[in-house]
């Protein structure tokens, strides 16, 4: 029988853009199934007492940036650690990845390309033609997949993604549940393949 992840992430988040290539290389070495769960983090830091990034005391934001640097070049991935559109809204381009994948979809390489184009490329996710853009780079129609991004029915799902992730108490991102247990952080994903 083919296990599911649950994964949970918001499209603002350096560790999620850092997690991206290894998630897709354990769901290719498990065959896993993952359900991504895009959600609405400043709410889910709200409701687990988290705070987030911008607003931690100067030790943990120096310590974080220095990681995110060790992190990506361990995994050879660029990485800016000030980029200019963060954060962002994240509702039209969460509905992009929820659309993509409600249509059927594969919406892995999309969702790199949306993490990425934060955290390296300095785009601005918020904007309906950047997304449209990288939409079409991921071989999608990118105005009819925005379309649908902002729809009732899609951010219908972008919001029960997040009140679930509040009841499962995901506090960050990337989450991972495999047969009901938590996974936090792009550093447990040796532990997830092991629990597949």
């Amino acid at each position: 029988m083919t296990k599911i992840v649950d994964f949970y992430f918001t499209v603002l988040s350096s560790y999620a853009y850092l997690s991206a290539p290894r998630v897709a290389e354990v769901r290719a070495r498990t065959g896993a199934s993952f359900i991504f769960k895009p959600m609405d983090i400043m709410r889910v830091f709200e409701a687990s007492g988290t705070t987030p990034p911008p607003k931690q005391p100067d030790a943990r934001k120096a310590y974080r940036a220095t990681d995110l640097s060790r992190v990506a070049k361990a995994h050879d991935m660029p990485i800016n650690l000030k980029p200019a559109f963060w954060p962002a809204s994240q509702n039209l381009a969460s509905g992009v990845i929820i659309a993509a994948q409600e249509g059927g979809n594969d919406p892995m390489a999309l969702t790199h390309a949306i993490l990425k184009a934060v955290w390296a490329d300095d785009l601005n996710i918020a904007d309906a033609a950047t997304l449209e853009n990288i939409a079409v780079s991921c071989g999608f129609d990118g105005e009819d997949l925005v379309g649908q991004a902002d729809s009732d029915a899609v951010q219908a799902i972008f919001e029960a993604n997040t009140k679930e992730a509040i009841e499962k108490n995901v506090f960050g991102s990337p989450s991972f549940f495999v047969d009901g247990e938590l996974f936090w952080g792009q550093d447990r994903l040796s532990y997830v393949e092991a629990a597949l």
